[in-house]
């Protein structure tokens, strides 16, 4: 979720994706039931979700996992059977959703739109966070009968839940409890000096890349962004992976993102704000005020646990301590910082489940 990103697309150029493997293969090969269902969003996207249902018991709590930046439903999955996290919540009786926002390798359709448009790629995480989130959330309780779901995300999985209830603060209603991984709100205290200085360059960067017609980033694993996906984790790398993990990240990630989700993430970095997208001369007409609003975090009223560590340079302790709080006393900060927890060891790391996703299950079946 870094504008390093945008600059080695452009040094190295972007070449056209392999094709894309099935996640309903992978779940089915994991010795699990899947559905697929799709939704056409308000504005057009067609969304794939995948779902992990229970088959004998259609009263189940409801889960939903939620995705980071250039990521899809496939990250969550890698670890296998009994390690990855909608696993271990399926075989604690939850019923697991799993979104794919629009854009990625999985939801990258739309009614009258092509991804060669460039107004196909006109939306940043603000969208995912206004639209698909809450639309998904509305598929998922119509499907199941349920009231409420059990919310994790990760990364931009995070940011756009805070989106969608500064936005939609009846949708706060509707979480029973959610589980924020690495959360990313406020980007004023970056751990890493060479993403906090690059962000001042995003807009040099970013209008060279689109120059080409490029307005998208990271879209499908071949070899430049396999390069790309290998400095970013040298920048996020995470300690705790066993190395037979790296060939299955590269079949799966980076799964594509829209320039302007990276701009967004860059803004905030530079104004230390978690708000609105910066239009600048555009913001007068489109907010009416010289500066975009805050997103108000005062809407939170269901609980919420920040999971954060001191080794994450993406989510620093003080801007999480911002984001809690911000949040107020829904929020409870819980710390892995004792076993080196980098951003991505959430999704990959060989203790995963036994110290994060094992504290999850016990969390949702707790409430």
């Amino acid at each position: 979720m870094n504008t390093v990103l945008i600059c080695v697309s452009v040094l190295l150029g972007l070449i056209s994706a392999q094709s894309v493997p099935s996640v309903e293969n992978l779940i089915k090969s994991d010795g699990y039931p899947v559905e697929t269902h799709f939704h056409t969003t308000s504005d057009g996207y067609i969304l794939r979700i995948h779902r992990i249902p229970q088959l004998k018991n259609h009263s189940a709590k409801v889960a939903l996992v939620h995705h980071g930046l250039a990521c899809s439903s496939a990250d969550f999955l890698l670890l296998g059977p009994g390690q990855a996290l909608p696993y271990m919540l399926h075989d604690a009786g939850f019923d697991v959703w799993l979104l794919n926002d629009r854009g990625n390798t999985q939801s990258r359709n739309h009614t009258t739109l092509s991804p060669h448009d460039r107004d196909f790629w006109d939306f940043s995480w603000h969208e995912i966070g206004v639209i698909d989130l809450p639309e998904t959330i509305d598929l998922i309780l119509k499907t199941t009968g349920a009231s409420e779901i059990y919310y994790v995300g990760h990364s931009q999985g995070t940011t756009t839940l805070y989106v969608m209830t500064a936005v939609l603060p009846e949708y706060s209603s509707k979480i029973k409890v959610a589980i924020s991984m690495a959360p990313i709100a406020f980007l004023g205290h970056l751990n890493n000096w060479v993403q906090k200085y690059l962000a001042r360059f995003v807009w040099i960067f970013t209008e060279f890349t689109q120059s080409f017609g490029h307005f998208e980033v990271m879209f499908g694993p071949n070899v430049a962004n396999q390069k790309i996906l290998d400095i970013f984790l040298f920048l996020n790398r995470p300690v705790n992976m066993n190395e037979n993990m790296k060939s299955k990240i590269n079949a799966w990630v980076p799964a594509g993102a829209s320039t302007k989700q990276t701009i967004h993430y860059s803004q905030l970095m530079n104004s230390g704000h978690f708000r609105y997208y910066d239009y600048f001369v555009g913001n007068i007409a489109i907010y009416g005020s010289i500066e975009p609003p805050d997103y108000d975090l005062g809407h939170v009223n269901f609980p919420n646990y920040l999971f954060w560590s001191n080794n994450d340079l993406l989510s620093s302790e003080k801007d999480v301590k911002l984001l809690c709080k911000a949040i107020g006393s829904s929020c409870t900060m819980v710390s892995f910082s004792h076993y080196n927890t980098t951003h991505r060891d959430y999704l990959y790391s060989r203790f995963a489940s036994e110290k994060i996703y094992s504290k999850i299950v016990n969390i949702f079946n707790k409430s």
